[in-house]
């Protein structure tokens, strides 16, 4: 049973945003650039087998070690963007990242001409998009977290808030959803998602935000039902609980190093 005072939360924020019936949602701009590319929850590229719901640890890149190529027509600066975010893995985790060759038969291939971010879920043992749209430093899709969040696609992580356990955490708001978004928020089965013992994480980069595939501009579509989530949806950093599961799903031994445990509210971009 839900607590009082959250109870009254969740009634104040459908008060707020859900009666704003009037301000229909039609600008990518008003999106979270990973929601506009119109594929499985908006980035997500899923073979039929990852659809069905089988979970296979053959989708785990072999040796912890991640192949690309990013595309040439990307300037100096944008290069180096995305080679941060691969940094930031590399550094909370035992993965590795490496330039393929042009005899490497299985990589991401790192685009950046198409319509939205997206990106391949888990090994595939071939080449896999990866797309980045354009976009000035620090904005859309080349938001640093951004970045890192498709990479973690491309690593085997599913977003956290179609896990099996999620009604526990968070309330969907089907009203608020436009109908041909609603798979946007089938939940995934324990056969496909695996949490390593690490339970649902509202600060998870892998979370979408509150509003995500609204459709009003103030609408809502996700409620939280426990305390802790002031940072749903940030795209800072990985969380404590992403460096924790992706060292778990690859067997590593190193020591986190990342975290956005005390990020402040205004940091949820």
């Amino acid at each position: 049973m839900l607590r009082p005072a959250i109870s009254c939360l969740i009634l104040l924020l459908l008060k707020m945003h859900v009666t704003l019936a009037k301000d229909e949602v039609d600008s990518d701009e008003e999106l979270d650039a990973e929601q506009i590319g119109g594929y499985f929850q908006g980035d997500m590229l899923m073979t039929s087998w990852q659809r069905s719901g089988l979970r296979n640890g053959s989708y785990r890149w072999p040796n912890a070690t991640v192949y690309y190529k990013i595309n040439s027509s990307l300037d100096e600066a944008h290069t180096d963007f995305i080679m941060r975010a691969m940094y930031l893995i590399e550094n909370s985790s035992c993965i590795k990242f490496e330039e393929a060759t042009d005899k490497q038969p299985y990589f991401i291939n790192i685009t950046n001409d198409k319509h939205g971010c997206f990106a391949h879920v888990g090994y595939l043992g071939k080449v896999q998009e990866f797309n980045i749209e354009y976009a000035p430093l620090g904005k859309r899709c080349f938001r640093l977290g951004t970045i890192v969040h498709e990479m973690l696609h491309s690593l085997g992580f599913y977003h956290q808030h179609a896990s099996a356990g999620r009604d526990a955490y968070i309330r969907i708001i089907d009203r608020n959803i436009k109908k041909h978004l609603m798979d946007n928020f089938k939940k995934q089965s324990n056969k496909t998602v695996h949490d390593f013992g690490k339970g649902y994480d509202f600060n998870s980069i892998m979370h979408y935000r509150m509003d995500a595939f609204n459709k009003f501009k103030h609408g809502l579509t996700m409620i939280p039902l426990q305390p802790g989530a002031k940072n749903m949806g940030q795209r800072i950093a990985m969380s404590d609980t992403d460096i924790s599961k992706l060292n778990a799903m690859y067997n590593c031994t190193v020591q986190q190093t990342e975290s956005t445990t005390n990020l402040p509210v205004s940091d949820k971009i």
